[in-house]
């Protein structure tokens, strides 16, 4: 074999490496990619239903709260008058969950932009 043959297979089994290099670098940063994604994920998911916790337990206390209000009541008119005050407190009760929940909503979609940062510049 004459040296410019020899160079050119050699060049040739170098460049074939250094692919082989590259696409086992971009497998690996799109396999640790997807686990940033799935982690984050599992982490929103976990926000999401630490929030929906907290918002069953607030609403679930301003309803009994409301309720015990209207069975205090002693005649007609001090009924009414709680069932109306009651009625309030539930109204405020249930904006209370909803905020709870879209503020939970707003963290763990932050987690997953984050993660979906982080596991785009892995790609690049």
């Amino acid at each position: 074999m004459n040296p410019k043959a020899l160079t050119e297979t050699v060049k040739e089994q170098v460049t074939e490496v250094v692919k082989e290099k590259i696409e086992d670098v971009k497998q690996k940063g799109k396999e640790e990619a997807e686990k940033l994604i799935v982690e984050a994920q599992k982490q929103a998911q976990q926000i999401r239903d630490a929030a929906k916790t907290v918002a069953d337990k607030v609403k679930q206390d301003g309803y009994a709260q409301a309720d015990n209000l209207v069975k205090q009541a002693n005649n007609p008119i001090a009924k009414v008058a709680a069932q109306k005050a009651a009625d309030k407190i539930k109204k405020e009760t249930d904006a209370k969950a909803q905020k709870i929940i879209d503020e939970g909503n707003v963290k763990a979609d932050a987690v997953i932009n984050a993660a979906k940062v982080k596991s785009d510049a892995l790609l690049k």
